[in-house]
C-alpha cells in the first residue's frame, strides 16, 4: 500500500503535481489547499478538485470545504481532499478551529478555519482509518501556541476513539515543527515519521520556511516499509510518500 501526503499549494503547479501523482500511483492521497468549483461558470483554474479528478480518475474521494465564496464571477470553495482506490465505508469532519465559512472573501481569517477529515477504507479485508489535517498558520513560529495545543487534543480524542485493532494513519500540513508541544501531544501516542526518519525539511526553495511542517503519524498496526520525501517542484511543500502494509 502507498499513501501520499501533499499540500498542493492551491494548484499553483497543478500539472506538475498531477504528473507526479500519476507516476507515484498511490492507493491513498491526502491533500490540503484544494479548491473546488461550485457552479457551471468555474474553469479548471478555479477547481483543483476537478483537474485532479479528470486526470487521476480515483474512484473514491472525500472533499471537505473550509470556506466558500466568490473569486471574481466564480463560486468556489477551498478545503481538503482524500483520494482512494478503495471503497470509503465511513466519513466524518471535525472542525478544530472555527466552522465552515460561507460567503467568504478568502481572507487569512477565513482560511484559518481548520478541520480534520476521517475516513475508513476497506482494503483487501483490512480496515484503514485515514485522517487528513491542515493546521493553522502562525506567523514567525512553528512551535505552536495554546490554540494549536487545543486542536491537537481534539485530534487525539478522535484517534483514541478508533478501534485499536484497525490501522490508523494521520497526515497533513500541521504547520508545526516535530518538537513542538502541540505535535508531541499526538506523537507521544502515535509516533511521527518525520522524527523517525530524521527528515530535515518538507519544503523546497519556493518557500522561505525550512522546518518540516508536514508529517505522518500512525499506530502500531501500520508497518512502514519506507518513507520518501522527494525534492520535487510540484508545490511549495514536498510530498511525503509512505509505503506500508
Amino acid at each position: 500500500m502507498r499513501l501520499v501526503q501533499l499540500n498542493i499549494w492551491d494548484g499553483c503547479l497543478l500539472r506538475y503535481a498531477i504528473k507526479f501523482l500519476k507516476e507515484t500511483d498511490a492507493d491513498l492521497v491526502n491533500l490540503q489547499e484544494v479548491s473546488k468549483g461550485m457552479d457551471s461558470k468555474d474553469s479548471e483554474y478555479f477547481s483543483v478538485y476537478d483537474g485532479l479528478q479528470k486526470a487521476l480518475k480515483y474512484k473514491y474521494s472525500f472533499y471537505s470545504p473550509m470556506a466558500e465564496g466568490k473569486l471574481g464571477n466564480n463560486s468556489v470553495s477551498k478545503g481538503q481532499l482524500i483520494l482512494s482506490k478503495y471503497p470509503i465505508t465511513y466519513r466524518k469532519v471535525i472542525y478544530t478551529h472555527g466552522r465552515l465559512k460561507k460567503n467568504s472573501n478568502f481572507s487569512s481569517k477565513d482560511m484559518n478555519n481548520r478541520l480534520l477529515q476521517h475516513i475508513k477504507v476497506n482494503a483487501d479485508g483490512k480496515t484503514i482509518n485515514v485522517l487528513n489535517y491542515h493546521g493553522i498558520f502562525i506567523w514567525g513560529t512553528k512551535m505552536g501556541n495554546k490554540a494549536t495545543e487545543a486542536h491537537s487534543k481534539k485530534i487525539l480524542k478522535c484517534m483514541n476513539s478508533i478501534d485499536k485493532k484497525e490501522q490508523i494513519i494521520l497526515s497533513g500540513d500541521f504547520n508545526l515543527a516535530p518538537g513542538s508541544k502541540s505535535l508531541r501531544i499526538i506523537s507521544r501516542h502515535y509516533p511521527d515519521l518525520i522524527s523517525r526518519y530524521k527528515i530535515k525539511t518538507t519544503r523546497n526553495e519556493l518557500s522561505a520556511v525550512k522546518e518540516p511542517v508536514d508529517n505522518i503519524l500512525l499506530n502500531n498496526r501500520v508497518k512502514v516499509k519506507s518513507l520518501k520525501v522527494p525534492m520535487v517542484y510540484i508545490s511549495d511543500h514536498l510530498p511525503l510518500v509512505m509505503d506500508f502494509y
